[in-house]
């Protein structure tokens, strides 16, 4: 569930301290030495100058950081700068690439340092960035989660997430190795587009209920109403997502009751048991997966969280992340959603012929507020898996240019169909016509979809 009024709000996430390399200060003949107690305990000290509410400081030649004041506990001065001969480096614009040891002497382990190390994303380092490292917990808003999720939560932590969760270890660490392969499509999606992505300060926060009453009260508790179809969403307001076992979902738990009345033969219960167990791993793909995709898109940079971004592109590109790639040995963007496919037929017609010219030129693609619901997720979908196969580089152009809109910039829906039309083509009978032929013609593969619940 992508909640329309508050899907592009905006989600406070601001980096504490970032480490780039580039010209040193003492070649400007500025700057003094300072030494900056942070509030981790960590002592970092170099040349620096104050900027707005931050230090620019640098520890090394050719290396500086940008610390925020709000990780600051205090800053001494140690009086003029003089440039250190024993302390000179190349940096990456010289002959040396700076080590990994010594990143690690200047800002810590990332065991114990609790900022994130990250290298400012410029175009010299776009391929030398390890966008798939470990980054650190925010302690603070986990033990924060910790309370909300109840006395019985416990925490586990991968390279990208921190998992607070009430249900059994193996299935959120289960869990935790699903929404790791996602993370990784997601970079190599953006890799392919030729999408630069940015590192998240923090690692991405789920809740894992080990119930679905438990799951049911947590949604209350954000001012959701409860909705027992509702099995999982992204919360953009406080940046988190929430899931639960799916085997305790209250319609599955009923029909395990009936399964366990002495007149239900054996083998009816085999059957149901597993068709149960088919629908549970179905949900995994198309509602986790989904909503996770959503939450990676926001932080890692394919979507800005403040731009106006079109509904239908938010929710047909997390609808590619449903369907593993490595089950066809393809990529995202070339792997077939059958299950997506099907509803596109339901609803548009065997081919889309339910679909006009008018209804996406002047209100699917450019009026968020008019977006049809799950109806609109399979026609996302469909589009996205169109647009890539036959127009793989306006594609990657188009997706470029409007993921990068400016921060709380309302575009009109005459731009943003102006946007389309310049990639991809005037949008009339014969555009329609040509797509509806591209959708009819995709063979359907019964095996790929979910069972339907006995």
């Amino acid at each position: 569930m992508f909640r329309p009024k508050t899907w592009i709000a905006a989600l406070a996430s601001a980096a504490c301290l970032t480490a780039f390399w580039t010209t040193p200060i003492l070649a400007d003949g500025g700057g003094e030495r300072i030494r900056i107690h942070l509030n981790s305990g960590k002592v970092i000290e170099g040349v620096g100058e104050e900027k707005g509410d931050a230090y620019l400081i640098e520890v090394r030649s050719g290396i500086k950081m940008t610390i925020g004041k709000n990780s600051i506990l205090r800053v001494e001065k140690l009086g003029p700068a003089e440039d250190a001969g024993g302390q000179s480096g190349v940096g990456l614009n010289g002959n040396r690439r700076v080590s990994d040891d010594e990143i690690t002497e200047i800002l810590g382990s990332e065991t114990k340092f609790e900022f994130s190390p990250r290298v400012s994303v410029d175009v010299t380092l776009r391929n030398q960035v390890d966008h798939f490292a470990e980054i650190p917990i925010n302690e603070v808003s986990r033990d924060e989660m910790l309370v909300i999720a109840g006395q019985n939560a416990d925490w586990l932590a991968t390279d990208h997430f921190v998992f607070v969760y009430t249900s059994e270890t193996e299935k959120a660490r289960m869990l935790g190795t699903r929404l790791e392969k996602v993370y990784e499509w997601v970079l190599r999606y953006m890799n392919r587009l030729g999408m630069t992505p940015h590192q998240p300060d923090y690692k991405l926060e789920i809740f894992f209920f080990g119930t679905h009453e438990e799951y049911g009260r947590f949604q209350q508790s954000t001012g959701s109403p409860p909705n027992e179809g509702t099995l999982g969403f992204y919360m953009p307001w406080q940046n988190r997502s929430a899931f639960f076992d799916m085997e305790t979902w209250a319609p599955l738990v009923r029909i395990k009751d009936y399964m366990k009345q002495p007149g239900v033969p054996y083998s009816v219960r085999q059957k149901n048991e597993n068709i149960i167990k088919a629908w549970v791993e179905h949900m995994n793909l198309d509602v986790v997966q989904h909503e996770a995709a959503h939450h990676i898109h926001f932080n890692v940079g394919v979507y800005n969280r403040r731009s106006d971004m079109d509904r239908w592109n938010a929710e047909g590109l997390a609808s590619l992340f449903e369907t593993p790639p490595l089950k066809t040995g393809g990529s995202i963007l070339s792997t077939v959603n059958y299950p997506r496919l099907k509803e596109f037929r339901q609803f548009f017609g065997p081919a889309g012929q339910a679909l006009s010219v008018q209804y996406l030129r002047n209100i699917y693609l450019v009026n968020n507020q008019a977006f049809p619901g799950f109806i609109g997720y399979s026609l996302g979908w469909s589009l996205h898996y169109y647009l890539w196969t036959k127009f793989p580089k306006q594609y990657g152009e188009y997706m470029r240019k409007v993921t990068s809109r400016e921060d709380d910039v309302r575009v009109d829906a005459e731009q943003k169909l102006k946007d389309w039309e310049d990639s991809f083509g005037k949008l009339d009978e014969d555009w329609l016509k040509k797509f509806q032929d591209f959708m009819g013609a995709i063979e359907m593969k019964p095996s790929a979809l979910p069972p339907d619940l006995p």
